[in-house]
């Protein structure tokens, strides 16, 4: 019996982190992947993704206020050994959008690939398969500015010995 499978789309999640640059996956321990993740502290949403077979998490920020999380990936390799496309990111109009300038708080609609979990009964698998920007707030990467002061810098060269023989195999040594 082949497996029941279908799509679902997640509409207007907000979203936290994406990490979708087909040039630069994300990786955790030997997975490469490319992922999104949403929030919402919105109860009635919250019943939504579950009702679209998802698994909201429970989270908690700094400020201790209450929020449910759901984060999809989508592997650089599949099942099969091959390699998988990077899930697309549009806008509204099917325009190409560039992944990295899409920031938090964002809304977008997400087109999921659904399959039975293999290893625990009744649940789902989440495979991200492509992303529309509803609300676009554009990131803009911090100046982060200079993390020092100007200062003059003394350089010491280390004393040599007699034999410079001695000194270079220090240095070989990374000693120096």
């Amino acid at each position: 019996m082949a497996e029941e499978t279908r799509t679902e789309v997640v509409k207007n999640a907000e979203v936290f982190w994406l990490h979708m640059d087909p040039a630069d996956p994300d990786t955790y321990k030997e997975d490469i992947f490319w992922s999104v993740t949403v929030r919402t502290s919105d109860s009635a949403v919250k019943k939504q993704w579950e009702a679209q077979g998802l698994n909201p998490a429970l989270k908690q920020d700094d400020d201790d206020n209450v929020y449910y999380q759901c984060t999809f990936r989508r592997n650089t390799v599949n099942s099969k050994g091959k390699d998988s496309k990077c899930p697309p990111c549009v806008n509204g109009k099917l325009r190409n959008v560039d992944p990295n300038s899409i920031g938090n708080g964002s809304i977008c609609n997400i087109n999921l690939f659904m399959r039975p979990n293999r290893e625990t009964t009744g649940k789902w698998v989440a495979v991200l398969m492509g992303l529309q920007v509803v609300e676009h707030k554009v990131y803009v990467p911090s100046e982060g500015g200079p993390m020092f002061e100007e200062c003059d810098t003394k350089t010491i060269q280390p004393e040599r010995d007699e034999d410079p023989d001695d000194y270079a195999e220090d240095v070989n040594a990374g000693a120096y």
